[in-house]
């Protein structure tokens, strides 16, 4: 039987990363998406920091975080799964996180 596809951020990311690396990293996908959300466009790194209130370096982690989840085209998911944010209104990273990735 084929191995069933992840279908969120979360099962995602724990798939990926293992139960503890990964629900950071899905929180940290969230953290991204709402960021691009609010602001209509991938933030950079220095805007995320200052938008969540953590210093740079730790923005940069969060950054490769998404990247070894998500790929090398992460901010292209990222802008999408925002565009999908706004229209669902999701506001929480719990709902973030459980958003559907496409296929």
């Amino acid at each position: 039987m084929p191995r069933k596809q992840p279908r969120t951020i979360l099962q995602l990311a724990t798939r990926r990363l293992g139960q503890v690396k990964g629900g950071l990293a899905a929180a940290h996908i969230a953290q991204w998406v709402m960021v691009t959300a609010e602001l209509g466009r991938v933030p950079t790194t220095v805007e995320y920091s200052e938008w969540w209130a953590v210093d740079e370096r730790t923005g940069w982690r969060h950054r490769a975080e998404c990247r070894a989840v998500l790929g090398d085209e992460w901010q292209s998911v990222v802008q999408q799964l925002a565009d999908h944010v706004t229209q669902k209104q999701a506001r929480s990273p719990r709902a973030v996180m459980g958003l559907a990735l496409s296929a």
